[in-house]
């Protein structure tokens, strides 16, 4: 008798790319939302943040019992990875139009990997340009202050952690948000270069 296994991040992946094959990204994004995974951070309760289908975060591990048991296995054994997970709902967001939902989970993602630019560039395209891109003519304001304010919420926690090395990413993305205000401002250009050097020197 074949020991039966929950399906593996490849089975996920084949079925979300055979749905955005067909156009389906509503119906991938919500296969998403219910597909259980390990943790984001291993040690945490629960790999599946966005619903409660899994008790205990060792719910989606596999049960390896001895070589026998990956020898014997058609394809991959690993579940699908809250990371992965994240990333894909939050690019589905995007491409939906969903920028509350993408502006959540990229700031889950930045919580744990505050490094990750593509992170950033994703916070930004969900909350201050909404989705219009560098070449985007307007700014959402509210984003763009949610956005800093996250940034500095994250530069803050770093610095009373004790960590050794400070981060990259927040400090990139305040300088990131001025330059892309000056981009876009035709008018009062010195202030936005005496802003720029500020959040440089800063």
């Amino acid at each position: 008798h074949q020991q039966q296994y929950a399906p593996s991040e490849n089975d996920w992946d084949v079925y979300l790319e055979t749905l955005l094959a067909q156009g389906k990204k509503e119906e991938a994004l919500d296969a998403l939302r219910e597909i259980p995974c390990s943790p984001l951070v291993m040690g945490t309760e629960n790999g599946n943040n966005n619903n409660n289908n899994n008790s205990d975060a060792t719910s989606v591990l596999p049960q390896i019992d001895d070589e026998f048991t990956i020898e014997n296995h058609v394809g991959s054994i690993l579940p699908y990875t809250q990371r992965r997970k994240l990333e894909r709902m939050a690019k589905l967001a995007l491409e939906l139009g969903k920028y509350d939902e993408a502006e959540g989970w990229y700031k889950e993602l930045l919580v744990v990997f505050p490094d990750q630019w593509t992170y950033w560039l994703g916070l930004i395209d969900s909350c201050v340009v909404m989705g219009s891109g560098a070449t985007g003519a307007t700014i959402n304001e509210e984003g763009w202050a949610r956005c800093q304010s996250f940034a500095n919420e994250i530069i803050k926690a770093n610095e009373e952690s004790g960590q050794h090395h400070p981060l990259r990413g927040p400090h990139l993305l305040l300088i990131e948000l001025v330059a892309l205000r000056a981009r876009r401002q035709s008018d009062g250009k010195e202030e936005v270069v005496a802003s720029l050097l500020k959040a440089i020197c800063d």
